[in-house]
């Protein structure tokens, strides 16, 4: 038998050059109907196992709407880069952004190509030239509306595809632009492909999916092919029990054929009786592969599989402390071999399928994979990489206190975090893992788990940062530290947010029994947080009791003494005290409009807490001018968790206005 690799994936070219898929018919038949469907968006799934052959549909996919005149832009998910925010988007959206002109640029306006260049280009080194704008306040929500308006720049004319393969596998802050993606599609012809595994996605991007297929959408179930599709993959020179055989031990998955084609080829393949079992089959041919090529070849091989899709032979030679010349003639072999395919990209390179990457990875021994990443990191750096990039290299080759790493992974979190605050909360634990377990350290710790603690409330991740700041309060002292009074003050917040109000009141409580008698502020400033959760209860007048008291008294700092009188309004207000009321209001407002953006950015929630009072009172105009203040100073300071409260607050007061 003589099989060679293509055998296994398609049936002799057609008239149009194009090597032509064996049992996928119907397919193809409803792909082609779907492109003739006038729908404005439409979503393709294709779902199989791996090695069912998704990756080649959705190249006949491209190939259907390229002929159609769509502008295609194709990206990938990896096993190995989860950690890479929007990794999946950023290899499909890279050569669009680079190629924009200057109608386009100024279409999008210089704010939106500075923030899909530091989102997308910054992981290949290149930069679409656009000016810096202020990217602090750089969140997810801008770069979802981002995104859609550069598809739609992008898409005028025969529209655009977006073809995603291996969405199991991808990134959070993928899965989020994803969601996005198919709620608004651009406003404009828009086909969007994803590939992935049915029993590895996550169930918050399955049913984003599911909503989105009640419209224009096609799920294409791939089966595995039948033993008629599998006699012609091998051809007539294969015998009738041979073929019988293969399509019983692969079950019809085209990955596996072509391992084991790719075994017998090499003379492995046991002459008669029974084979291994499928998985064992393929682990055996790509053994056999890896097993076949020279040492230096196969150093090569498995520096690649550290590095990632796609890969370039420069960072591939520093990788395997190989020269670069010599690393381009072995990954002129590794090609010829049919282990790497090149990219359309000059100089860039890619495994044949994630399986292969995989095998590669594995055969690599562990503490040599240590060094790889290390180097891999070191080498991204010196071609000046952003931390983000690095991270997930870093994290996989630090040791515990290894300043360094905590370094980059700490300002790959605060890059991350409003963008892809999961990722800021992964970052966070790893670097919190690395510090030394010495008091030196405590400090440190302690800031890095506040920090993850708000990042795990702007996930909605209330239990783990429940548990989070149990921690921090076992570890910090009794008294009224910064650190502790953080903790406390997040922590009830928390348990208010989770509408456990009475949790909230006791934790307060006992805190305040723990606090010295020269620190009156701390302990008003803890009475102020248990009369807001008698609001939240509506026992209006024990709120406005205790927050009178607490303003006569006269120790609040500036930013929690407009937040009483915000409770005293708005208590008032139930009760009937109206005169009261727009007293209240006005010290607030007054107290507010006095505030410096740094100072109000530490508790951006009173511009919230103002304008609800407000309109209350039928004060519309000033609730929509805090909430305007309000929003922009999230946008600019990174705190993109508060635009759904102030979104609704808005449209609360529009709805007033008429």
């Amino acid at each position: 038998m003589n099989l060679s690799a293509s055998d296994m994936w398609a049936a002799p070219l057609s008239q149009t050059g194009r090597a032509r898929l064996v049992g996928r018919e119907r397919e193809l038949a409803l792909l082609r109907q779907l492109h003739e469907m006038p729908a404005q968006a439409k979503l393709v799934e294709i779902v199989a196992d791996p090695g069912i052959g998704k990756t080649r549909l959705l190249t006949e996919l491209r190939a259907q709407a390229q002929a159609l005149g769509s502008t295609v832009f194709a990206g990938r998910a990896a096993e190995f880069e989860q950690e890479v925010p929007f990794g999946v988007f950023a290899g499909a959206l890279v050569d669009g952004l680079v190629g924009l002109d200057a109608g386009q640029r100024e279409h999008l306006g210089d704010d939106a190509v500075a923030l899909l260049s530091e989102a997308f280009t910054a992981r290949f080194g290149r930069d679409v030239g656009a000016p810096r704008s202020d990217l602090v306040g750089m969140d997810r929500y801008r770069l979802c509306r981002a995104v859609r308006a550069l598809l739609e720049v992008l898409g005028r004319g025969a529209g655009v595809t977006v073809v995603l393969d291996d969405v199991h596998w991808a990134d959070a802050g993928s899965v989020e632009l994803l969601e996005y993606l198919l709620r608004q599609p651009p406003r404009a012809p828009f086909l969007l492909a994803v590939a992935y595994r049915p029993r590895q996605v996550e169930p918050r991007l399955a049913a984003a999916l599911a909503r989105a297929a009640e419209s224009a959408a096609l799920r294409l179930d791939l089966p595995p092919l039948s033993l008629p599709d599998v006699a012609e993959l091998l051809g007539t020179g294969v015998s009738r029990a041979r073929t019988q055989e293969l399509f019983e031990v692969s079950g019809g998955n085209p990955f596996y054929l072509d391992a084991l084609a790719r075994l017998a080829s090499s003379g492995q393949l046991p002459a008669g009786g029974l084979l291994p079992e499928a998985d064992g089959a393929v682990r055996m041919a790509l053994a056999a592969e890896f097993g076949a090529l020279p040492a230096d070849a196969a150093l090569v091989a498995q520096a690649a599989a550290v590095v990632g899709d796609p890969f370039d032979p420069e960072l591939i030679a520093e990788v395997a402390e190989v020269d670069v010349e010599a690393t381009v003639r072995i990954l002129d072999e590794l090609s010829r071999r049919d282990l790497i395919r090149p990219e359309d990209r000059a100089r860039r390179f890619h495994y044949r399928h994630p399986l292969v990457r995989s095998a590669a990875y594995s055969s690599a021994p562990a503490g040599w994979r240590l060094g790889a990443h290390a180097r891999a990191a070191a080498g991204l750096a010196r071609r000046g990489a952003s931390a983000l990039t690095r991270a997930h290299h870093v994290e996989r080759a630090a040791h515990v206190g290894d300043e360094q790493a905590i370094a980059v992974l700490v300002e790959a979190a605060d890059a991350a975090f409003a963008t892809a605050p999961s990722l800021a909360v992964h970052w966070l634990r790893t670097a919190i893992s690395l510090l030394p377990h010495e008091p030196s350290a405590d400090d440190r710790r302690l800031g890095l788990m506040l920090l993850r603690a708000r990042g795990l409330i702007v996930t909605g991740r209330f239990a783990e940062c429940r548990q989070v700041l149990h921690d921090v309060m076992a570890l910090v002292p009794g008294g009224s530290s910064t650190q502790r009074r953080t903790a406390v003050s997040m922590w009830g917040a928390v348990e208010r947010m989770t509408g456990r109000y009475e949790e909230a009141h006791a934790l307060l409580v006992a805190e305040l029994a723990t606090i010295p008698e020269q620190d009156a502020p701390f302990a008003a400033a803890l009475r102020t947080e248990m009369a807001a959760g008698e609001l939240h209860c509506s026992r209006f007048a024990e709120a406005h009791q205790a927050v009178a008291e607490i303003v006569a008294a006269g120790e609040l700092p500036p930013l929690m003494h407009a937040f009483a009188q915000t409770i005293l309004s708005s208590a008032a207000t139930y009760l009937g005290y109206f005169d009261e009321a727009h007293r209240a209001l006005g010290e607030a407002q007054q107290c507010l409009d006095g505030l410096s953006d740094g100072v109000l950015a530490q508790r951006l929630s009173l511009t919230l807490e103002v304008a609800w009072c407000e309109m209350g009172l039928e004060r519309y105009d000033d609730a929509l001018r805090h909430i305007r203040r309000g929003m922009a100073l999230a946008t600019r300071t990174g705190q993109g968790h508060m635009h759904a409260d102030l979104l609704l607050a808005l449209a609360v007061v529009y709805m007033q206005l008429g």
